[in-house]
């Protein structure tokens, strides 16, 4: 298991994302899932995608949205995808309209 943490600096707006590259390290060939847990305090004012190279882990293929944003909420993936690498890298974006404060998404992957 791997854990993160991705922090969106207060009043980050969408032209400029706010981005951070993750070394998932030498043996981090694969993700089976990842889970996002969007803290209390939220109040769906931060964003956030995450990827890999070559592939977009979150949101889920197929959504209607960019990114995700929530208040007290959990979003989960089972992917079982092999990650292209070396360097085996997550990577984030994300915006934060709040003015006041800074937001942090809590990330669990799952690797094999």
């Amino acid at each position: 298991m791997i854990n993160l943490e991705f922090t969106i600096p207060r009043a980050t707006p969408l032209s400029t994302l706010y981005r951070q590259v993750y070394d998932l390290g030498v043996n981090a060939r694969g993700i089976r899932s990842i889970e996002i847990l969007i803290p209390e305090g939220h109040k769906g004012l931060a964003y956030m995608r995450a990827s890999t190279p070559g592939m977009v882990i979150i949101p889920a293929s197929g959504s209607s949205s960019p990114f995700i944003r929530g208040d007290n909420t959990t979003v989960k993936a089972s992917l079982n995808k092999r990650l292209e690498g070396p360097p085996y890298n997550l990577i984030c974006e994300g915006y934060n309209l709040d003015p006041f404060h800074d937001h942090t998404f809590v990330m669990t992957i799952e690797e094999f």
